[in-house]
């Protein structure tokens, strides 16, 4: 029974190879990432006397954030075309990442009020979020594009319609962000 349990689990890990052990680690150091700026946003509560110096954290955090993604994107883009194999590890890690990061988008969302109490110079840093958006949201597509361009198969089908997962999640939260003037 045991060794039934030790061998399932062996064929659920799908050992990770070729070129997707290259776009694989790229995507979990987006991952770590991601997390650590939820982390931030998630403590983040627009305090008058810390809230400019937890903005400027926040902002540095997701501009690293921004770096792994662009980094990631190098990656899928020097790879030649994944295997089977290869593919489904790649999409594994992507839909890994799926929830990371509609988490951190929704939290950036639920937190616009403490965001507009925190100002620097003249305006809220709001208008900063919505920029690191707009940037996130378009290093994000840059990424998924690259990597569904090496993907096989069903894989390369269906990554489209994560991406625009990705992308409407990308949208609500700069949505929020978004003022009736504008």
């Amino acid at each position: 029974m045991q060794l039934l349990l030790v061998v399932a689990l062996v064929n659920c890990f799908t050992a990770v190879s070729g070129q997707a052990a290259k776009i694989v680690p790229a995507l979990q150091l987006v991952q770590s990432h991601v997390r650590y700026v939820n982390q931030r946003v998630v403590a983040f509560n627009g305090n008058p006397s810390t809230g400019t110096l937890d903005a400027v954290n926040i902002n540095q955090a997701a501009d690293d954030l921004g770096h792994a993604v662009e980094y990631a994107t190098r990656v899928a883009q020097a790879s030649s075309q994944l295997s089977a194999q290869d593919s489904e590890a790649v999409s594994a890690a992507v839909i890994s990442l799926r929830p990371d990061v509609e988490g951190l988008l929704k939290n950036i969302a639920a937190k616009r009020p403490a965001f507009d109490r925190v100002v620097i110079g003249l305006f809220s840093v709001s208008k900063q979020v919505q920029t690191t958006l707009t940037d996130e949201k378009a290093l994000t597509i840059a990424l998924g594009n690259a990597i569904a361009s090496k993907l096989s198969g069903a894989y390369r089908e269906a990554a489209p319609l994560l991406l625009n997962e990705f992308s409407m999640a990308f949208d609500a939260a700069i949505g929020a962000y978004v003022t009736q003037s504008e």
